[in-house]
């Protein structure tokens, strides 16, 4: 074979062979309005309700921004505060720097600083009641537990390694967090009676905390781990160089986002399935989650914004077509919604007839995920093919073909029922074992035409040296 075939054989299997997009959320990121700031920002938070929130150390003041309307609005803090922290209506400000922190109502704007004393401040992340705020006093590291107001609820000494962001995690009463050594994880409990050290072999480079029971954890060998009090539960490997400097986003439904700021990739991890998403020529700076649907990432240099949603798919099973009577039937589908956000007017049952003709009626709730719709046939004709749609407002879509039918006469014949998704935007773990298959298949075929082909190019070599003999 020539170079050339040799090449183009090579591109061919080298695309048969890239990995499917299972079940999972991440899409391709989109460029969205950069925020109409005057002074760089060198944090931002999503407070989940549609707003982007910056701290712009040059203006002494926090940024709020409204993704939906564009508008930006300024709280004054008082001082260059440096980085932002979010909690139910409240968010931390502070500046490592000038060892000052303040408390923002993010309903009222009012500002609370808080009196730190001869506490250090080093990094902070929300807890179940506020915030946990991590720093050096003089004897050694202290975790406070800060509520919404501002108030300092109490305090725990532990030895910790002190890193400004993923290097605490407090939940369900207890603090996860890197040893000092950086090559084990502990938990104390938050009254300090209980403590917990697991040896994880390497260096930790970050961590986000699931529940009491469960923590991410990123590594310095690139990898994802899961771990719980008893020890390690999962083990995911990422890409080269992908724990260098990392941002994690858990998620309450035990989804793991992770951003990787040098390299320029995000990705998600879901049961054990991973899918990565790379910036493109975008240099990533600050990176926020929204309500555990979207992943906003900023570049400050470029002046540009990118959006990724993170919502998974709905998914159409056990579709069920009823014919009623010459001019009626019943169509009833399960769809599953993960995430609880269904776009309006979905799902919705389509015939489409021969003509193109198209009718489209939307589905309602019969109980739990089953849906239900009844649709007149009357106005089409001639053979009908009948569908079940569904989308969320994040832009995922399925639809399935349930059957195709006869209109005539006094009569609704059923001529064939499929029940295959059809043109899905994220297909399901199903859906991409069958995928693989064919694939597979395909890169079979591919190999044995192109054995067959060296051959006979080798029988034709043989033949021509024979005759020149």
């Amino acid at each position: 074979m020539s170079s050339r075939s040799v090449a183009f054989v090579t591109a061919l299997i080298v695309l048969l062979l890239l990995p499917l997009e299972g079940a999972i959320a991440l899409t391709n990121p989109r460029e969205v309005p950069y925020p109409p700031l005057n002074t760089p920002p060198s944090d931002l938070v999503s407070d989940g309700r549609g707003n982007l929130w910056f701290a712009l150390p040059q203006e002494n003041a926090l940024g709020q921004y409204n993704t939906e309307t564009r508008g930006l609005r300024l709280v004054r803090v008082g001082f260059a505060t440096l980085n932002v922290a979010y909690s139910d209506n409240s968010i931390l400000t502070y500046s490592r720097l000038l060892n000052r922190a303040a408390i923002i109502d993010t309903d009222t704007f009012d500002v609370r600083e808080l009196s730190l004393g001869n506490f250090r401040i080093e990094g902070a992340e929300p807890s179940d009641s506020g915030f946990c705020v991590v720093g050096m006093d003089g004897r050694g590291t202290v975790v406070m537990f800060v509520d919404r107001t501002g108030t300092v609820r109490g305090s725990l000494r532990a030895d910790l390694y002190v890193q400004q962001r993923n290097g605490i995690g407090c939940i369900d009463g207890f603090v996860w967090g890197i040893g000092t050594n950086r090559d084990r994880l502990v938990r104390y409990s938050i009254d300090g009676r209980e403590f917990i050290e697991l040896r994880v072999g390497v260096v930790i480079t970050g961590i986000s905390a699931l529940s009491g029971e469960d923590v991410w954890v990123a590594t310095s060998d690139n990898k994802i781990l899961l771990y719980g009090p008893r020890g390690l539960k999962t083990s995911t490997e990422l890409h080269n160089n992908a724990n260098f400097a990392p941002l994690l986003f858990a998620t309450s439904d035990r989804r793991i986002y992770h951003v990787d700021l040098a390299g320029g990739y995000v990705t998600e991890v879901d049961s054990g399935t991973k899918v990565v998403k790379h910036l493109g020529v975008l240099r990533p700076d600050l990176v926020a989650m929204y309500s555990s649907k979207s992943i906003y990432v900023l570049s400050v240099n470029e002046r540009k914004l990118v959006l990724l949603y993170t919502s998974r798919p709905p998914r159409i099973e056990d579709p069920r077509v009823n014919v009623v009577n010459a001019t009626l039937i019943r169509v009833e589908a399960r769809v599953v919604d993960p995430d609880r956000d269904l776009a309006v007017g979905y799902p919705q049952v389509v015939l489409i007839d021969e003509g193109f003709r198209e009718r489209v009626a939307v589905m309602r709730s019969i109980g739990g995920d089953r849906y239900s719709s009844e649709v007149r046939v009357t106005g089409l004709s001639g053979r009908v093919t009948v569908m079940v749609r569904a989308a969320d407002i994040y832009d995922n879509y399925q639809e399935i073909t349930v059957g195709r039918y006869e209109l005539g006469g006094d009569a609704v014949r059923r001529i064939e029922e499929e029940n295959a998704p059809q043109n899905p935007s994220t297909t399901g773990l199903d859906g991409s074992l069958g995928l693989f298959l064919i694939e597979f298949a395909l890169l079979l075929s591919l190999l044995a035409a192109l054995a067959a082909f060296a051959i006979r190019r080798r029988s034709r070599r043989k033949g021509r040296g024979r005759l020149r003999r």
